[in-house]
């Protein structure tokens, strides 16, 4: 596999000009901290092995502390002795750094060997620019990253001469003021897109996306299995156990069993609020929910995994979108039954919602109508099936509702600028519904055409 940050020039490209700029015009350095997170095999210790070939061209002293001790065995010791942390980014820095240091005290207290560090640290960079990179850090407990803070990145950040590098599964909340006042916002990596895939991958780059939505460590982990096969597998059961091992093995690694199945059932809803979430595990994952379950303690546990995350604009839950789209296509391909029933009943909620929620009942029918395409495209419709659905339901809701022309305008709006429903329901679908809703809007306003207006709307390109 290849060792590029594929889709990542936008994060280098700042971590470059930063650099740049502190070398250049020091006086107008400002932010230092940088935080990139993402859920597991999204890309961050790749893209921190891209940033440290980046400093080695450019010659700038670049340590890396990773918190995980299956990768780095000398984390093991962070926690009872965070002084190994000062000794393990020294020893990597000074190794590149132009000047001459003394080695690190032998005898040296706790005091001493932070007030050697910091001089140090001074010292060096006064001549040049330094990056720092801590990775893997929600494997770091509270007190560690606590004290991180206070000895390391407080102190680095201030001198406005160190890029401090932040990744995780998690955004950080920093709890010192003056790392605030020198970080920027938290940024999610995301997937990479079905380009991107080919690019890092190979020729069958678009075979692969189709199955991993551009998550890159599985682009590379059913890339490399596929590889003897020249092409996208016929054996259904060959692919299944492809997928079946890289979820174990990295998408549910450390997480339990009832959590598990929560997001087997969950990969199938784009979004939800907690009476979703109940209703739809109580019915569909009995073993390990039941009507006098602690949801909000469900979802706590849920959100701690990092798969989960709240829609500020949506104004609900949902799984990392990368990750419930895996899921999704893995449930589709081994247990159908399952997901044609999660999808139906989805469906079946939100036309009850439509009613009970008028304000968001375009959101509400536009998850209907998605869910009736994963349908449709699970049990073989065409797309002429499956747009006269779509018509269909767009009329129901057009008489049921009374919708006014602002109404439809909303939904115009949610659907045009969903990109992941128009993948699902394909560009004449897609077109079809557009055009269906445009000319009820056009009809409300006086200028819809008489036949339409009397036998109903099928707009077909």
């Amino acid at each position: 596999m290849t060792n590029k940050g594929v889709n990542r020039l936008e994060q280098i490209e700042k971590i470059r000009n930063l650099l740049d700029k502190i070398q250049e015009k020091p006086e107008e350095t400002d932010k230092v901290v940088i935080n990139w997170y993402g859920v597991p095999g999204i890309g961050k210790s790749r893209l921190g092995f891209m940033i440290g070939l980046q400093c080695e061209q450019k010659k700038i002293p670049f340590a890396r502390v990773d918190f995980d001790p299956e990768e780095n065995p000398s984390a093991l010791r962070y926690a009872e002795d965070p002084l190994s942390i000062f000794r393990d980014i020294y020893t990597e820095l000074t190794a590149h750094w132009p000047a001459r240091f003394p080695a690190l005290p032998e005898a040296a207290d706790e005091a001493e060997e932070i007030d050697f560090f910091h001089q140090s640290m001074e010292t060096g960079l006064k001549e040049t620019p330094a990056a720092i990179l801590f990775d893997t850090t929600e494997k770091a407990d509270k007190r560690t990253i606590s004290w991180v803070e206070k000895f390391i990145i407080g102190p680095l950040c201030t001198t406005g001469r160190c890029v401090l590098i932040w990744t995780g599964r998690f955004p950080q909340v920093w709890r010192r003021f003056e790392i605030r006042q020198k970080a920027v916002d938290p940024e999610k990596l995301t997937s990479l897109t079905a380009k991107y895939t080919k690019e890092q991958i190979g020729p069958s780059g678009a075979e692969i996306y189709r199955l991993t939505f551009g998550h890159p460590l599985a682009n590379e982990h059913i890339a490399e299995a596929m590889a003897p096969m020249e092409k996208e597998p016929d054996d259904k059961e060959k692919l299944k156990s492809l997928l079946h091992d890289f979820i174990d093995r990295f998408i549910f690694r450390d997480i339990s069993q009832r959590m598990k199945s929560a997001c087997r059932t969950l990969c199938v809803i784009r979004q939800f609020d907690v009476m979703f979430f109940e209703e739809i595990l109580v019915e569909f994952s009995p073993d390990y929910f039941m009507g006098e379950t602690e949801f909000m303690g469900v979802l706590a546990e849920l959100r701690s995994t990092s798969l989960l995350e709240w829609d500020t604009t949506l104004k609900g839950f949902s799984l990392d979108e990368t990750i419930r789209r895996f899921l999704a296509r893995y449930l589709q391909l081994t247990e159908r039954k399952a997901f044609l029933a999660i999808s139906a009943r989805a469906s079946e909620i939100y036309s009850e919602w439509i009613d009970l929620n008028p304000e968001n009942r375009s959101v509400y029918f536009k998850e209907k109508l998605f869910h009736l395409i994963n349908i449709g495209n699970s049990i073989g419709k065409t797309k002429n099936e499956i747009s006269e659905i779509c018509l269909d339901e767009i009329n129901k809701y057009f008489q049921h509702t009374r919708a006014t022309p602002s109404a439809l305008m909303q939904l115009h709006e949610e659907i045009e600028k969903d990109v992941e429903f128009k993948e699902l329901a394909g560009p004449k679908v897609f077109r079809n519904m557009l055009s269906a809703i445009d000319s009820r809007k056009q009809e409300l306003a006086g200028l819809g055409n008489p036949v339409e207006k009397k036998q109903g709307c099928r707009c077909h390109a």
